[in-house]
């Protein structure tokens, strides 16, 4: 073995020291790039970043989806519309309404007389 202390090893949920981690964009700044491998590497980052955030903010991801749920769902939810006009039924396309509708007709006829 050589003299030298190897460095702790980090905790496994611990994130890497961020001098460590490697720069990427467009300059020396860390923001994120447009290209694939950038939108690759947010979406596998993007499970993690939840998590990690629900954990330390358990309040605030209630408070979003307690909006989500009272406002935006009801403002974009479809109305639902149901016919009932029963006559409709009745009036239907086939023999045996037209044979009631005739049947119904003589009924009338009859009550003139």
């Amino acid at each position: 073995r050589s003299s030298e202390e190897e460095p702790p090893l980090p905790a496994p949920l611990q994130r890497p020291d961020q001098a460590k981690r490697k720069k990427k964009g467009c300059c020396s700044c860390t923001c994120p790039t447009l290209s694939t491998q950038g939108v690759i590497r947010l979406l596998q980052d993007a499970p993690q970043f939840y998590c990690e955030t629900l954990a330390k903010r358990p309040w605030l991801y209630l408070i979003f989806w307690v909006i989500v749920v009272l406002v935006v769902l009801p403002v974009t939810w479809r109305p639902i519309s149901v016919d009932t006009d029963v006559d409709a039924y009745r009036r239907a396309d086939s023999a045996t309404a037209r044979n009631h509708l005739v049947y119904l007709d003589s009924l009338n006829s009859m009550q003139e007389w």
